[in-house]
């Protein structure tokens, strides 16, 4: 790990550098005070090109004002909002565990066979996290009148699993300002996280408390079955499946998942909002009936925590020290959104600040080719929508796989920030088999049979549904489904 020089900022002291998200640097910091008093947290220092954006910085204020009101256990809480030398932070709760991306990657590298989460603990990860979820939804003014906060980036990176067992939602209401520079960053902001956005915020509606259960929902089905359920070869394939793709019960695709997750998991994937669960809560307490079956606590998650990443496999970054970089959507997406204000590159000053100035054509010229390329994309998309041509231009996407995808969201599209909920690098961990759940945590009491079973294609035509491969248990996915490998 490189070095990092511990500096003061404020009134805290960064002390380690954690890495860095779509709009923010992250770093454990400490906070001192009188009589020797100390707390650690976690500060998000907004990335230059975002502090000279007059309009994210308004939306970023309002969102960490009203995310600040949220206090729940399952909920990381803000601690500050702040501004030091023109440069605007976010101070928040540390969660001393794993993001839930961490998680899965690690999995999937300590033994590809068994890549998925025991059912008991997807059931846990995805209960705590409607809970959380659900008093963001139930959320008052200060007068009783229902103000409703909507998360809007519902997906692994933004689930902290505590070595306690806590489970805690991060980074409320960055996702909507994140969007207000979307004209800059069209193409970097969607990048990476269509997967786990609703039909309705892929087709340009404006999400609501059902866009966050079905993304609870896309997050539980890929923690039982260890797989991505969306993810294509590219963000156009991806865009359409989200849209039209035929689901299968999890229990079909993975002899391991408890028939009774099914109903849970199928509820909160119904693509009519009208079908889908109306509240987080009423999914929490589906999920919760199962975890009593179960007889599934909150000291089991600790232990199972503790047995997967004992104290020598947990790669903390320590103080004084940086998290290694490694190429990422989010690092990809802070390019972008350099090259459209006009940098040469990442490393190069843009276009506002050479000038000094705020506003001006020359703040949108470097992106200009992006929008142009955006506005074709768009009309595919449409098409896309019309079911005509599918086949032809999935196939002229995924020749460009590994360039930039440009796609630009109607205006009423939240889109969210990609990956700044991360809170510790994701660093190559030892080579160990990732342990079952403790012998004395009771099993479920349902179980499906273990024979295998093949998820054929649904019938239609070739032309309007996008090809899906087969299931088999036990078994890699195949090319066209992507893992949590990296």
């Amino acid at each position: 790990m490189p070095a990092f020089q511990p500096q003061r900022f404020g009134n805290y002291i960064l002390t380690a550098h954690l890495g860095r998200g779509g709009m923010a640097d992250v770093y454990r910091a400490q906070r001192t005070g009188a009589a020797g008093f100390e707390r650690t947290a976690v500060v998000k220092r907004i990335l230059q090109p975002y502090n000279d954006d007059p309009n994210f910085v308004a939306m970023f204020i309002n969102e960490a004002k009203i995310a600040a009101q949220l206090t729940h256990p399952n909920i990381a809480h803000v601690y500050e909002l702040g501004e030091v030398d023109g440069e605007y932070f976010m101070a928040m709760e540390y969660v001393k565990g794993k993001d839930l991306l961490h998680v899965l990657r690690y999995l999937a590298k300590q033994n590809p066979d068994r890549r998925h989460l025991p059912p008991e603990v997807a059931a846990f990860v995805a209960r705590e996290t409607c809970r959380g979820l659900a008093h963001a939804h139930d959320h008052t003014d200060d007068r009783g009148a229902a103000q409703p906060i909507v998360h809007r980036d519902v997906s692994p990176q933004n689930i902290m699993i505590g070595y306690d067992g806590q489970v805690k939602l991060v980074d409320f209401g960055i996702a909507k300002a994140m969007f207000v520079v979307r004209e800059e960053t069209a193409s970097g902001t969607l990048k990476g996280k269509i997967a786990y956005m609703s039909p309705e915020q892929v087709s340009g509606g404006s999400p609501g408390p059902e866009s966050d259960v079905f993304s609870a929902g896309v997050v539980l089905y890929e923690m039982l079955i260890g797989r991505r359920l969306f993810k294509g070869q590219n963000d156009f394939d991806t865009l359409t499946r989200v849209k039209s793709m035929a689901i299968p019960p999890p229990s079909r695709v993975a002899s391991w998942v408890p028939p009774d997750l099914d109903k849970v998991v199928m509820h909160a994937l119904e693509r009519e909002r009208s079908n889908r669960y109306k509240r987080a809560a009423s999914m929490a307490r589906d999920l919760d009936e199962y975890l009593q079956t179960a007889r599934f606590s909150i000291e089991h998650m600790a232990e199972w925590m503790s047995s997967t990443f004992p104290p020598q496999a947990r790669e903390e970054v320590p103080d004084g020290m940086s998290a290694p970089r490694t190429p990422s959507s989010s690092s990809r997406s802070h390019s972008a959104a350099l090259i459209a204000k006009g940098a040469t590159s990442p490393g190069t000053p843009s276009a506002l600040e050479r000038s000094g100035s705020r506003s001006g054509g020359s703040r949108f010229r470097g992106g200009r080719r992006v929008v142009m390329i955006a506005v074709g994309l768009t009309l595919a998309v449409g098409a896309v929508g019309a079911l005509v041509a599918v086949g032809p231009l999935s196939r002229r996407s995924a020749a460009n796989s590994d360039k930039t995808v440009s796609v630009t969201p109607s205006p009423e599209l939240e889109a969210p920030d990609l990956g700044s909920a991360a809170q510790a690098a994701i660093a190559p961990l030892p080579e160990k088999p990732a342990p079952e759940l403790p012998e004395h945590a009771p099993p479920a009491a349902t179980h499906h049979s273990s024979s295998k079973t093949h998820v054929a294609t649904p019938p239609g035509p070739k032309s309007t549904r996008p090809k899906i491969e087969p299931f088999e248990d036990g078994e890699q996915a195949k090319p066209k489904i992507e893992t949590f490998e990296d």
